[in-house]
């Protein structure tokens, strides 16, 4: 974890070439929202791509507008969230999305023979037990990652059982972001 103001991570990352998916939590009242996030992609220590998430995990601002503005928030405490190893040799220019999601990072500069999500190896394990009157009171999208989350099964593989024809991959890992926040489990990073 990195608690610093935004410009000098990516002077400390430039230095070390970092290569992956930074999140910090936004403080409250950012858009008037109450919570959310902002996800920064790193090549080769170049930011890549920055966009800012609600709570639900729906895109609020994305590109050079979101970087401008993460600028100007002061110290936040920054986790590496996902990490790469191969790399173009080419980095793209930042760019804004308008999808109206955090996208996964983007296989135009994750080297050839890659998984096709660098998460989706990775292993949910719960942290406290959790009983069944505790477990009502998740939401329903909460549940259904939760109850699948056994210490063994892969991100990857939690996504194929609750989405079997689709790559979903994304939203389990925003869920289980939202879980490990909680403290209820930690994401083993392969």
């Amino acid at each position: 974890m990195y608690n610093i103001g935004q410009s000098s991570l990516l002077q400390l990352l430039q230095g070390y070439r970092h290569n992956g998916r930074l999140r910090a939590q936004l403080p409250a009242g950012i858009f008037g929202l109450q919570g959310g996030y902002v996800f920064i992609d790193m090549v080769q220590g170049s930011a890549v791509a920055c966009n800012l998430v609600n709570a639900y995990g729906q895109l609020v601002l994305s590109g050079q507008e979101a970087m401008s503005l993460v600028s100007n928030m002061g110290v936040l405490n920054w986790v590496v969230v996902q990490e790469y190893i191969q790399t173009s040799p080419r980095l793209p220019a930042i760019r804004q999305n308008t999808s109206g999601y955090l996208p996964a990072i983007s296989r135009s500069y994750i080297g050839q023979g890659s998984n096709p999500h660098p998460a989706s190896n990775f292993v949910p394990q719960r942290l406290v037990n959790i009983n069944s009157e505790i477990l009502k009171r998740f939401p329903r999208h909460m549940k259904r990652v939760l109850v699948l989350v056994d210490g063994v099964r892969t991100v990857g593989k939690i996504a194929a059982i609750l989405y079997p024809h689709e790559d979903h991959i994304r939203e389990i890992l925003i869920i289980l972001r939202e879980l490990e926040d909680l403290s209820v489990l930690t994401i083993k990073r392969s």
